[in-house]
This record gives C-alpha cells, structure tokens and sequence, in this order.
C-alpha cells in the first residue's frame, strides 16, 4: 500500500503538489481532484481504487515539465496497477503519458506509455520481480522518464502530446491502494 502523490514543476504556481491522503474514509479523494474514470476514493488513509479502472486528477494544474511520483505496492501476478499520469488533456480515459507499474505473472511490468484518443501506446517496458516504492514519470519536453525509488528504470522520446496538461494517478484492479 502506497502513502503519498507529489507533483513538482516549475510552470505552475500552485506546483510543488503533495496530498499524504491523511483523511478519514471518503467517497472521493477531496475537493482537489476530480474523478474522469471511476472513483478513486479514501480508506484507511490511502488513496483507494474499489474496483476496475479509475483515474484521478488536479484540479488547476496545466503544466508541461513536470514530475509525478506516487507511492505503491504492487504484487507480481495480482493483475492490479498503478500508474502515475501527465499532460493529461482528456475526456476520460485519453491524451496522457502514462507511468505504469502492473502486477503480471512472474512479476511487475514497468512502461512508460502514451494515450491518445483512448489508444495506448506502449514506448518503453521492462519486467521486475517486484514493486514497492515511489514511481516517478517524468516528462520534460519529448523526454520521457520512468524512475523507481530515484533510479531511472526506462526512458524514451515522444512528440505526440506536447500541450500542457494535468497531473493524477491511474489504477486498476480491486483494492489498490495508494
């Protein structure tokens, strides 16, 4: 289970972000979100995905260069993940760079990904045998990087999706916990 979501950059003012989840049980994360899949919710203190996919964003953030961490564990072959978003422009479940950490048989896949009009893309991937950490997604003009636990993991180029967008958090599967 995951504690905490930090976002920083330097092209917003409300930018550096950080939300510890540290309120009681919720139907949403708080009025700093909003929920453009499922509804992520609170419990026991962690941001918490009840079942399928959800996906959560800032409220206010427009930003191009930015870093977004989440802490999260994930089992190998549990079939959940985590993943953190930027450049999100929307509607749904569209126009992101995705982080993604995904519990598959034998371990976690780690990718980096881009989403356009709902199709995901697939620019970078390698398989741990396990996840538990901080996943960080960098994006800083058409650089793409994937960190866990401050160590670069994957990175990759893309020119797709260059407008400035929001920053969140991705998960599936039932109880995953940030």
């Amino acid at each position: 289970s995951t504690t905490s979501f930090t976002v920083g950059g330097l092209v917003n003012a409300s930018l550096p972000f950080s939300d510890d989840f540290n309120r009681g049980d919720n139907p949403s994360l708080g009025s700093l979100w909003t929920d453009r899949v499922g509804d992520i919710q609170t419990s026991g203190y962690q941001a918490y995905s009840a079942q399928g996919t959800q996906l959560s964003t800032l409220n206010g953030i427009s930003a191009t260069d930015v870093a977004v961490s989440a802490d999260a564990t994930i089992l190998a072959g549990s079939g959940k993940s985590v993943s953190v978003i930027a450049r999100y422009n929307g509607p749904a479940d569209a126009n992101y760079y995705m982080a993604e950490a995904y519990g598959v048989d034998g371990g976690v896949n780690l990718s980096l990904y881009r989403n356009q009009a709902g199709t995901f893309t697939r620019l970078a991937s390698v398989r741990e045998a396990a996840f538990s950490g901080t996943l960080t997604l960098e994006c800083v003009g058409s650089s793409l990087k994937l960190f866990v636990n401050g160590e670069l993991k994957l990175q990759g180029s893309d020119t797709v999706l260059t407008a400035p967008g929001s920053v969140g958090v991705r998960m599936t599967g039932l109880a995953v916990a940030l």
